[in-house]
Order: structure tokens, then C-alpha cells, then sequence
């Protein structure tokens, strides 16, 4: 009987998981250093560029959700699938 690649699965949610929490951090560190250079210099142009940059991590975050339903979507058919191989071992197992 074929099982699925449960250590892939895992690896993809990690994965995911680890791309969110990684994206994350850097549009942060983006985001901050774009309004430090808003606070500290007196050039008219920096205020535009540093709205259009925080429009841009806007529309990355805002993907956020999709990335976070394939987790849960991966991680609802790994459980099935525990759960089928769990069914199948105990009914070869009486």
C-alpha cells in the first residue's frame, strides 16, 4: 500500500510557514528603515516613494491569506491521510 510523503508534507507547511514569518520580517525592516529616512532628511521626495513602498508591502502582506489556506489545506489532507493509514493498519492488524 502507498502511503503519502508525510516528511514532505511537513516540509512543505514548514516551509510556508517559515516564507510568511521571513517576509514578514524583512517588509518590516523595509517598512522602518523607509520611515526613518521619512523622519530624517528634509527631501521632498522621500515621503511619496517611502507611501509607495508601504502600498507595496501592503500587497505582498496581502497575500498572506492565500499562502495560509494552502497551509491548512496541506495540513488537513496530511491528517486524513495519518488518519486512512491508521484505519488500514488496525484493520490489518485484527
Amino acid at each position: 500500500m502507498t502511503w503519502i510523503d508525510e516528511e514532505a508534507y511537513q516540509n512543505m507547511i514548514n516551509a510556508l510557514n517559515n516564507f510568511v514569518k521571513q517576509v514578514t520580517t524583512q517588509c518590516d525592516i523595509i517598512d522602518k528603515a523607509a520611515q526613518d529616512c521619512v523622519d530624517n532628511t528634509d527631501d521632498e521626495n522621500v515621503k511619496p516613494s517611502a507611501d509607495a513602498l508601504a502600498g507595496h508591502i501592503k500587497n505582498i502582506k496581502a497575500q498572506f491569506p492565500v499562502v495560509e489556506q494552502v497551509i491548512k489545506a496541506l495540513e488537513e489532507q496530511l491528517e486524513k491521510a495519518r488518519e486512512a493509514r491508521r484505519k488500514a493498519e488496525a484493520a490489518a492488524n485484527q
